[in-house]
């Protein structure tokens, strides 16, 4: 699995560059979470798109009832 840096520098990377070397570039960060509490991997998905907050994307998550939803939020 992938730690949170990597997956943000790969977000970053696709802003700035293009995502896998095309000229389409993100207009915004897509997640998604399960409908329970965050397992390690939604945890560390979560903290990977909050990374790169400095730079214009927007961050939309999928997620169910407010247990996920508030854990996202302070990951």
């Amino acid at each position: 699995m992938m730690t949170a840096e990597e997956m943000a520098r790969l977000w970053i990377d696709e802003a700035e560059n293009g995502i896998e070397g095309t000229n389409s570039y993100p207009g915004f960060i897509k997640i998604a979470v399960e409908r329970k509490p965050l397992s390690d991997f939604h945890r560390t998905l979560a903290r990977a798109a909050a990374s790169p907050i400095k730079r214009p994307e927007t961050i939309m998550s999928h997620t169910g009832p407010s247990t996920g939803a508030l854990q996202q939020w302070k990951s």
